[in-house]
């Protein structure tokens, strides 16, 4: 219920989806919009994850060629700017010491998630408000899974120790690094 996935395969999707114009669409990839109907190709990816939200700001930055964008309710939009700063920390530590970022983008949503402090989605991370703000170490976490599981995969479902242990490795080691 909160999305957990399983092991798959990398694939290549070619989606287009229809959406009503209410809504916000965050999804894998930079997609094409017109009008109301979204088309994303995506190569090399795990999965593929669609979400609809209304009533939402966004924060879009360029950072060398890496598209962050950063969703959330509006109330919380003067932190966006904080929010990609991390993302961008992050990245560069994981890039030093694991390899680099292999996506074109990656959408950080911060939600009102009951139950969890976040989700990993191939370009795609949610993260619980209240957990962002008193445990900056989940978007660590869970931009940790980018690589652990999203690249390097396992069954996630059957054995999650293995990405979830190594995720949380390397997100310690980053907050380490930080102080």
């Amino acid at each position: 219920p909160i999305g957990e996935s399983f092991n798959s395969e990398i694939a290549k999707y070619d989606v287009t989806f229809p959406c009503p114009p209410e809504y916000e669409v965050v999804m894998t990839g930079i997609p094409e919009v017109t009008g109301s109907t979204y088309h994303s190709v995506e190569s090399n990816v795990r999965d593929f994850t669609i979400m609809l939200a209304t009533h939402h700001s966004t924060y879009v930055e360029d950072y060398n060629g890496l598209l962050i964008t950063v969703w959330g309710n509006s109330d919380l939009s003067n932190d966006f700017a904080l929010v990609a700063d991390q993302t961008k920390s992050i990245i560069d530590y994981y890039t030093e010491i694991v390899g680099p970022y292999p996506y074109d983008s990656i959408d950080i949503c911060l939600f009102d998630i009951a139950g969890a402090g976040g989700m990993e989605y191939a370009e795609l991370i949610t993260c619980n408000v209240d957990e962002f703000y008193e445990h900056p170490i989940v978007l660590a976490h869970e931009l940790g899974h980018e690589w652990f599981y999203l690249i390097i995969g396992n069954d996630e479902y059957a054995e999650p120790w293995i990405d979830e242990s190594i995720a949380s490795y390397i997100s310690n080691l980053y907050m380490e690094s930080v102080g």
